[in-house]
């Protein structure tokens, strides 16, 4: 039912035709892309971050090994318990 245009406009869009924004009378989407940063220069500093993150990241993961199986047992324990219903969005058993 259309109630109202604007919110249905406004909530089907996902942003993917959007080609040109304006604000203030400044374009900052222009074809699809925004011009208000420099994605290169964006990418380049990830780029460079991404190594000493994914090492940290490793070594938290090391560090946090010692807790698998006890988490394991955990989720195995709450997983099994009845709550009345099912838990699992996309199961569509139980």
């Amino acid at each position: 039912m259309l109630n109202d245009i604007a919110k249905h406009l406004v909530y089907a869009e996902n942003g993917s035709s959007i080609e040109t924004v304006m604000v203030a009378g400044q374009i900052v989407v222009h074809d699809g892309r925004l011009q208000t940063i420099d994605e290169a220069a964006i990418l380049a500093e990830i780029r460079e971050l991404v190594p000493a993150h994914l090492a940290a990241h490793a070594e938290l993961e090391t560090r946090n090994a010692v807790f698998h199986s006890a988490m394991a047992e955990i989720h195995r324990r709450a997983a099994s318990k009845d709550i009345g219903m099912n838990r699992y969005a996309g199961d569509s058993g139980g």
